[in-house]
């Protein structure tokens, strides 16, 4: 793949040396960090004025506002993909009621709350990196031609969506 340019993200992590070592890890693999926000009050704020491609949204915030509350605002207000960088990822499987808030219909509720994916915390340099390698070509350059790597958690919606386009997409899990 040639690389058209790199991804704006926006990061929302509580943990302010997660946060630092995250915007490293992301500059260092090419892409510009557009905003952080260290709570939810904080990232719903910046919202209106957003223009990134991607969000890291840690799941658990210290302010009581939750990661699927600022992923659901991103979606809705400015479009913009939202991947949980989380401790939690027992909790943020698809299909659990942790999405579907036991409607039955999970995929539908993570996709209204703007959830491209997960991935798992404590992650790697090279799983982040394999990550974003992934997550450039989908974003940038649909649908992608990689497979998801093993750190990284697709939606079954996003893969519905990419699935469509070439009628082929490997499984998320």
């Amino acid at each position: 793949m040639t690389r058209c340019r790199s991804l704006r993200i926006f990061v929302v992590e509580d943990e302010a040396l997660i946060l630092m070592q995250l915007e490293a890890l992301l500059a260092g693999a090419g892409h510009r960090v557009v905003a952080t926000a260290m709570s939810g009050t904080e990232a719903l704020g910046l919202i209106p004025t957003l223009e990134a491609d991607l969000a890291l949204v840690d799941l658990r915030l210290c302010d009581g506002e939750t990661g699927l509350a600022v992923g659901r605002s991103l979606a809705r207000a400015v479009q913009i993909p939202v991947i949980f960088v989380t401790a939690n990822e027992r909790r943020a499987r698809f299909g659990d009621d942790f999405y579907g808030g036991g409607t039955g219909n999970n995929d539908r509720c993570a996709e209204d709350a703007g959830v491209l994916g997960v991935i798992a915390k404590p992650y790697t340099l090279n799983g982040l990196q394999a990550a974003l390698a992934f997550l450039e070509e989908a974003l940038l350059d649909p649908p992608p031609r990689l497979s998801p790597p093993a750190g990284l958690s697709v939606t079954p919606a996003y893969a519905a969506r990419w699935q469509a386009k070439v009628g082929i997409m490997a499984p998320t899990r």
